[in-house]
């Protein structure tokens, strides 16, 4: 079988699995095949297929997860892994065929990203193409040799609202589908398969840590992820709870929490809780993302950021709450004397120094001035 640590989005927990060994269950498995950002869904398909040539079938879901799974999709596949793979792959093939069919009253648009989203604008195209290949030679052809991260190509049918979308690579690679004429029962496949599963899939990420979110052109999200200060995983429990502090009542229910969802799971905790640092203030953010996309943040923290480094060794036992509320105030003043010293860019080094304001280098550099002479 593929290495499995390949599909995941994080490196950082590629490399703790590998290093106390852990091993996915077939169903954990193909999850982790299924919530990878960067792998095709042509890769993800043949890996699927692997994985039920390599593993014996077993259960998609279980207990309390089954009686909650199958009130929305057929009883006979949350009996069978296999099954169920079958089904959402033949979904996929039949929406990837739907999709390229050339048929009366259809038409294709595009819209295409450089890079990242929030790196730069969106460049839209507002014409109507016969088929999907159209686009992208269009979109390639007005822009010879431009990397993009994504192309998202449309098929619309005339008079109609329903369309079909697919995420592509600029060479035409598709990562992504989702067709709003699916059925019911094909939108409960897709809404209650995978997206219902939830797992404690081990981490090397403790409290307090400083962690960034690994982003993905194809998420959809347009602003860049900024690093926090880890306070709480979902998938932590009773130890973790005693381990920063909480009271033993406190740790109990964390412990039951997580137990229940280890039984039910929940397609709507896979997140964390952190501290972030915004306009100057530390801003608790309990719906930070996916555990399963953090990495350390391995950047030095420049300028305001400064102040989650204090807190990391705070919330770590390092440094005192005194030492921390000093920085804190110190960071602030020195990051707003630095904006105030750019502001002083437009005014002749002459004058600055007739009013007793004088530039070192190092100042110089810090504020990132040019002052003229």
């Amino acid at each position: 079988m593929t290495d499995i640590t390949t599909f995941l989005n994080s490196k950082d927990i590629a490399e703790h699995w590998k290093k106390i060994g852990f091993a996915c269950t077939p169903v954990q498995a193909a999850y982790i095949i299924w919530q990878s950002h960067e792998r095709s869904l042509q890769e993800k398909h043949a890996a699927w297929k692997e994985l039920m040539e390599t593993t014996p079938d077993c259960p998609f879901a279980e207990g309390r997860r089954k009686e909650h799974i199958k009130r929305h999709i057929p009883e006979a596949m949350t009996d069978s892994l296999h099954a169920f793979l079958k089904a959402y792959m033949a979904l996929e093939d039949k929406t990837l065929e739907r999709f390229y069919r050339e048929e009366a009253n259809t038409a294709y648009g595009y819209r295409s990203f450089p890079e990242s989203r929030y790196e730069a604008e969106w460049h839209n195209d507002f014409w109507l193409y016969r088929t999907a290949q159209d686009c992208l030679d269009d979109v390639n052809g007005e822009a010879p040799g431009r990397e993009l991260a994504v192309v998202e190509v449309k098929k619309y049918r005339i008079g109609e609202v329903d369309v079909i979308e697919a995420q592509m690579r600029a060479d035409g690679t598709v990562m992504s589908l989702y067709d709003e004429g699916w059925t019911e029962e094909e939108f409960d496949l897709m809404r209650w398969g995978f997206q219902a599963l939830w797992f404690d899939f081990p981490t090397p990420f403790q409290y307090g840590d400083v962690l960034i979110r690994k982003n993905s052109p194809f998420l959809g999200e347009v602003e860049q992820p900024q690093p926090f200060v880890l306070t709480l995983l979902d998938t932590w429990g009773r130890e973790e709870a005693l381990q920063r502090g909480d009271s033993e009542e406190n740790a109990e229910n964390f412990e039951r929490l997580l137990n229940w969802r280890r039984e039910v799971g929940d397609m709507y905790v896979r997140s964390a809780s952190g501290f972030l640092l915004k306009d100057g203030s530390l801003q608790r953010d309990d719906t930070i993302g996916c555990y399963l996309d953090f990495e350390y943040c391995r950047e030095e923290l420049k300028g305001e950021m400064r102040i989650l480094k204090a807190l990391s060794l705070h919330a770590k036992g390092q440094i005192g709450i005194e030492l921390l509320l000093k920085t804190y105030h110190i960071v602030l003043l020195e990051e707003e004397m630095r904006r105030e010293k750019k502001s002083l860019y437009d005014f002749p080094s002459t004058a600055l120094k007739e009013v007793g304001i004088d530039f070192g280098e190092d100042d110089r550099r810090a504020a990132g001035l040019r002052i003229k002479e």
